[in-house]
């Protein structure tokens, strides 16, 4: 078994880990705005599963200040999300 300070296996360290891993090729996928709101949530969700509102609305505040701060603001282009494109049938 495996133990770090007594507490055993940090599970969320862990999943927090992988969505950090995982969320450059999700803005390539689904875009910006689409994988900022999912990995915020999920994140805060892991982190702290006993407040599921206020995750939603920090998840949904953060995403909308993260779009006007670099697509509106900085002028920032982002590729179409292939997701998008597939959908489109591009």
């Amino acid at each position: 078994t495996w133990f770090i300070d007594g507490h055993g296996v940090p599970f969320p360290a862990i999943a927090l880990f992988l969505l950090a891993c995982l969320y450059a090729p999700a803005i390539a996928w689904a875009g910006l705005d689409a994988a900022t709101l999912v990995f915020m949530l999920s994140g805060l969700l892991i982190t702290n599963p006993k407040r599921p509102l206020r995750a939603v609305v920090t998840a949904v505040a953060t995403t909308l200040i993260l779009h006007l701060a670099f697509v509106t603001l900085l002028d920032i282009w982002f590729p179409t999300p292939a997701l998008w494109s597939a959908l489109a049938g591009g």
